[in-house]
């Protein structure tokens, strides 16, 4: 069977089991990924990114300032799409 599958923004089709070896790949990169980052920018970038949390409601979980709780979004962002580039370009190159 073939579906749809996102390859850099462009939707290429593929077999369903390779599609969901790569999203398999692709989960455990983001779990390794998350991992990496500080406790506390990975608090923050979930907040923020997952849950919508504002500067301040995140400072208020955090236990820092809202402009604190901003730069650690920012890192945390930073840092998830610089891992997410080369997991992602790993996948697609080892992808058969």
């Amino acid at each position: 069977m073939r579906g749809i599958v996102t390859a850099g923004g462009l939707a290429v089709m593929g077999d369903k089991p390779v599609v969901a070896a790569r999203a398999d790949r692709v989960g455990a990169e983001v779990v390794d990924i998350l991992a990496k980052l500080a406790p506390a920018e990975r608090l923050a970038f979930v907040l923020a990114d997952v849950f919508g949390l504002s500067g301040a409601e995140i400072g208020a979980v955090v236990g820092v300032s809202p402009l604190m709780a901003g730069q650690l979004v920012e890192r945390a962002r930073w840092k998830v799409r610089e891992a997410a580039v080369l997991a992602c370009d790993s996948v697609l190159r080892t992808a058969g």
